[in-house]
C-alpha cells in the first residue's frame, strides 16, 4: 500500500513538473512575440541599453514564481528519492532481495 501511495505521488509530481515545462514554453513564445513587436515600434528603443531593454515586472515575478515552483518540485522529488530508498526500491524497476522476500 505505501509503495502504491509513493507511485500516485510520483505520477504527481511528473505531472506538476509537465505543467511547468509548458508553462515555461508559453513564456518564452510570450517573450518572442513581444520582443518581435517591441523591435519596431519606437526609435527611441534603440537608444535603450539592451541590458534595460529586456527588463519587465512581469518577468521579475515570473521568473520568482518558477523560481518558487521549481524549488518546491525539486523538494517533493527528494522525498520521493528518499522513500524510495526505504522501500529497497532500486534505479531500473528492481526490488532489492530482503524486500522481495516481504512481499
Amino acid at each position: 500500500m505505501a509503495v502504491k501511495i509513493w507511485l500516485d505521488d510520483l505520477r504527481d509530481l511528473a505531472y506538476d513538473l509537465e505543467d511547468l515545462l509548458d508553462d515555461f514554453a508559453f513564456e518564452v513564445l510570450q517573450r518572442k512575440f513581444k520582443a518581435e513587436n517591441q523591435a519596431s515600434t519606437s526609435k527611441v528603443r534603440s537608444l535603450i541599453p539592451a541590458t534595460l531593454s529586456g527588463f519587465s515586472l512581469h518577468a521579475m515575478k515570473y521568473d520568482f514564481r518558477m523560481d518558487s515552483k521549481i524549488n518546491s518540485i525539486t523538494g517533493r522529488l527528494k522525498q520521493i528519492c528518499e522513500r524510495k530508498d526505504r522501500f529497497g526500491l532500486k534505479d531500473g524497476g528492481g526490488v532489492k532481495k530482503d524486500m522481495a522476500k516481504a512481499i
